[in-house]
């Protein structure tokens, strides 16, 4: 299988740091994304530290983990990698949010 990248760009005109406040918590995701469940990070570790997993769960089944890599505040932008795929047919996904 032959890898795939995908980037997607949007404008938003609204201040960076309010825009930051609402998308730069890892933990966060479903407070704006109106199709994902809320998620749980693992073993009571700060959402905001590189190393941290964030769980997805729909009716109490795991389906998603994901590892935060990087967490830059001053630069907007962190990044993660999907593990354990349990609902995506996806293998070495990694996704950067925020300026690249």
């Amino acid at each position: 299988m032959r890898p795939h990248t995908l980037e997607r760009s949007l404008v938003i005109a609204a201040d960076p740091e309010a825009v930051w406040a609402l998308l730069g918590g890892f933990a966060g995701l479903a407070d704006w994304h109106p199709h994902l469940p809320p998620a749980a990070v693992e073993d009571g570790a700060d959402p905001e530290v590189p190393g941290a997993v964030r769980v997805f769960a729909v009716d109490g089944a795991v389906v998603a983990r994901e590892l935060l890599l990087a967490h830059e505040p001053a630069a907007r932008r962190y990044r993660y990698t999907l593990l354990e795929p349990l609902v995506l047919p996806v293998a070495e996904y990694v996704a950067t949010r925020g300026p690249v």
